[in-house]
């Protein structure tokens, strides 16, 4: 490797949120594969070295410090996850390893279990010690120095250590461990660097079982396989993975220190924009910060911060500026009053404690000209409580009935109805007091604080449910200003400190009704919200380009890597050139290449998710589509390429489904098959899992994705999925085409421009689902190919 190389590419890479993690494994899956080091001839080839193994296995048998194990298989070409250098041999990993057996303490001892290891450093850190009489029952393994322990529960959890040296007392770890001694010919870092590598994270995640504490029994991990070089050659190995190491911590150290400097300037310009002394200095921070937006915007919380700064700004008077024409904010407090007292006279509201007058030394920030200070108690007409738990009964709700708006179903700034909480008409004109009108806001009185929503026109008639609060507004505040004011940092930052309750918070009324905020003008509440809608379309589109640039990043370190870490890896591609039939196939040459071709790489995203589902009852052809549609969108796999027309259960590409089952067959993976009683299902065939040594080679970065989409859908019925992949379609299309995708333009896409089938869905069920591809971050970016219009649609 030239350290020089990968240090002058490494600002270019190391955006990408895993940069220094992705090296880490990178270094690994090249140690264990031969390719860090040529290997030497001269060095005694790893068949002596095993028989070497072997002749000492015999000897410890015969002087009774291990036990005499059955004959372990051959590791067969086709289970190899990859071809072994020459001079090296394909093992299993008890063919070459044993352990110490186990025994009850009688003696003090130090007693290793999983929180003694620090896997950072595969080192034990914190171990106990313990009297024999407080020896938990699974202090049983015997331990020496030179050992390797490998925690079998949890084990994509990475405990793994290497005893380095002579533990006093002696030490006795958890059965929770498989004891690796490798009898001094298998080099314990060696080991510890094969068992944290990918292809090895990999075997074991295929044999793993349980749900609560998956693990791997002494069985099946007694049969992994393992890659074993020469003993010269594992010094090497082990050498350049520690001289690499050191290199990932420096620039480890390094990002660490780029990205802190980073957030330090992010937060004082922040700081500056949110405490400016006057308003030159305003304007000059606000110029100083914009002007390095790019910079300063590059993970995630960087834009929740600028969204948090914004709001901020908007109930200070800070975001647009004011307008001397404009009837001061004193002059609509009078307009309040008088509209009270006459709603008062007329019976339609009830009378009310006069208020404690707000001063503005009250407010943390000083007024803008025409702003008034006015507690909430003072622009509020009507502040109701919904109604008691003991007002509804699990029997009063009924699927699509009319919405009851609990905290769940507040969602930025939206009312959003959950399917379970509905009443009929019967249970609504009991509750007729509680009904909302369009103009109201709905706030959340427990949980998070802050939440709120204005409702419109859609939403009135609709229940307010317990745990929430609606507030009437005189028509002098608009009510978009008003949510804005709720949802700001200093108003959530109050009403959270001000609630009650241990486990979850409670806001009363008297809490709310007291806090003092600053009243602007009408028409400035005006101004001020279409200023913060602008901005926050902004932060929108920063979240897509962060996520665009990660995504490159990712790539890049990739192509990167190939080329400082293995220069080996272009005889590697020439050799499979002229390789057998046999040993290569498009995807074998791919692998070497880095990246699947088409035809192979939907073979593969297809068999990822049919491995995760194919035992749900609800998994079928149609739901295998949608599915691989939004990995494919989601995660980005440009390799996929897929075609999906506007069909009545699309966006589905049946040509594709029907040439990846063929596939998932041909590599014995799994075969689809009719079920009696409706659609088709998958069965597992002889090589099930065997896909996975491809998906870690080829997306790493990806696979996250992946499977978090898979989780998430893994018990919805297709029509969920079909409406989730419909709404991210549409959407993603009209990115791609260049247009806004407002909600209103994905309706229209999805109900006037698709097929007469997505009408048997709801309005307020799709807007919920583009709600909620909001909510869970997957909104798209316009990658792929759009949709396909059917002629006949």
């Amino acid at each position: 490797m030239n350290p020089v190389q990968l240090l002058s590419h490494f600002d270019r890479i190391s955006d990408a949120p895993d940069a220094i993690p992705h090296l880490r494994r990178f270094i690994l899956d090249l140690a264990v594969r031969g390719k860090l080091i040529e290997q030497d001839p001269r060095d005694e080839p790893a068949s002596e070295l095993l028989k070497r193994i072997q002749a000492e296995k015999e000897r410890l048998v015969k002087t009774g410090e291990i036990r005499k194990g059955n004959p372990f298989p051959r590791v067969e070409d086709d289970e190899a996850p990859f071809a072994s250098p020459a001079g090296w041999e394909w093992v299993r990993i008890r063919q070459v390893t044993s352990d110490r057996g186990q025994a009850t303490p009688d003696n003090d001892f130090t007693y290793i279990d999983v929180t003694a290891i620090n896997k950072e450093v595969g080192r034990v850190a914190n171990a106990k010690v313990l009297s024999a009489s407080d020896a938990p029952s699974r202090a049983r393994k015997l331990v020496r120095t030179g050992d390797v322990l490998y925690s079998c529960v949890r084990p994509y959890l990475l405990n793994i250590a290497v005893i380095e040296s002579d533990i006093v007392p002696s030490p006795i770890a958890s059965t929770a461990f498989a004891v690796l001694n490798g009898f001094g010919l298998v080099l314990s870092t060696y080991l510890w660097i094969v068992l944290r590598s990918p292809f090895m994270v990999e075997c074991v995640e295929g044999k793993m079982r349980g749900q609560a504490y998956p693990a791997i029994n002494d069985s099946d991990f007694a049969l992994l396989p393992l890659p074993l070089p020469p003993l010269d050659e594992q010094q090497h190995i082990v050498s350049k993975v520690e001289e690499l190491m050191a290199l990932c911590d420096r620039l480890e150290a390094a990002q660490a220190e780029r990205e802190s400097r980073r957030d330090r300037l992010a937060a004082a310009s922040l700081h500056r924009l949110n405490n400016g002394a006057d308003a030159d200095a305003f304007r000059e921070h606000a110029r100083f910060y914009f002007n390095r937006l790019r910079r300063l915007t590059t993970r995630p919380e960087h834009i929740q911060e600028l969204r948090q700064t914004i709001l901020n700004l908007a109930i200070r008077g800070k975001l647009v500026p004011q307008d001397p024409n404009d009837e001061p904010a004193s002059e609509l407090l009078i307009r309040i009053q008088s509209e009270k007292a006459r709603l008062l006279k007329e019976g339609k509201i009830s009378s009310e404690k006069p208020p404690i007058p707000a001063r503005a030394d009250e407010l943390a920030f000083e007024l803008k000209p025409g702003w008034q200070a006015a507690r909430i108690s003072q622009i509020l007409v009507e502040l109701q409580t919904g109604p008691f738990g003991s007002s509804l009964h699990q029997s009063d709700y009924q699927k699509g009935g009319i919405p009851v708006i609990n905290p769940a179903s507040i969602k930025n700034e939206r009312l959003v109805p959950v399917e379970s909480m509905a009443i009929g008409p019967t249970t609504l004109k009991r509750l007729f007091t509680f009904k909302l009108r369009a103009g109201d806001i709905v706030m959340a009185r427990r949980g998070e604080m802050g939440r709120c929503a204005a409702v419109t026109k859609k939403e009135s008639g609709w229940l307010c449910g317990t745990g929430s609060l609606i507030l009437r507004l005189p028509k002098f505040v608009f009510p978009q200003f008003f949510v804005t004011l709720i949802g700001s940092p200093f108003v959530r930052e109050y009403l959270g400190s001000s609630a009650v309750g241990a486990t979850m918070q409670n806001l009363n009324q008297s809490i709310l009704l007291n806090l003092v905020i600053g009243l602007p003008p009408f028409a400035e509440q005006h101004r001020i919200v279409a200023k913060v809608e602008e901005l926050m379309a902004l932060c929108d589109q920063l979240e897509a380009q962060i996520t665009t640039t990660q995504t490159e990043s990712r790539r890049l370190i990739e192509a990167i890597l190939h080329v400082a870490l293995s220069p080996l890896l272009t005889n590697d591609i020439s050799r499979a050139t002229h390789s057998s039939p046999k040993m290569v196939g498009a995807h074998t040459l791919a692998a070497s290449m880095g990246r699947p071709n088409k035809h192979f790489a939907r073979a593969l995203l297809s068999a990822e998710i049919v491995h995760q589902l194919h035992a749900e009852p609800t998994f079928g052809r149609t739901k295998h589509q949608k599915i691989l549609h939004l990995c494919e969108h989601i995660a980005r796999i440009e390799e996929m390429s897929g075609e999906y027309p506007r069909e009545a259960a699309g966006p589905l590409d049946n040509r594709m489904i029907y040439s990846v089952a063929a596939e998932l067959k041909k590599q014995r993976w799994y075969e689809e098959y009719r079920r009696p009683q409706f659609g088709h299902g998958y069965k597992p065939l002889g090589k099930a899992g065997g896909h996975r040594k491809y998906l870690e080679r080829y997306w790493p970065d990806k696979l996250s994705v992946i499977r978090r989409l898979v989780d998430i859908m893994r018990t919805w019925d297709t029509d969920r999925c079909e409406i989730f992949a419909t709404a991210y379609a549409a959407w993603n299309d009209l990115l791609i085409w260049k247009r806004e995708p407002s909600d209103e333009a994905i309706l229209e896409e999805v109900l006037g421009r698709w097929h007469e089938r997505k009408k048997r869905f709801s309005e307020e069920r799709w807007r919920a689902t583009i709600d909620w591809i909001r909510k869970e971050g997957f909104i798209p970016v316009g990658f792929g190919k759009p949709t396909k219009q059917l002629a006949n649609t």
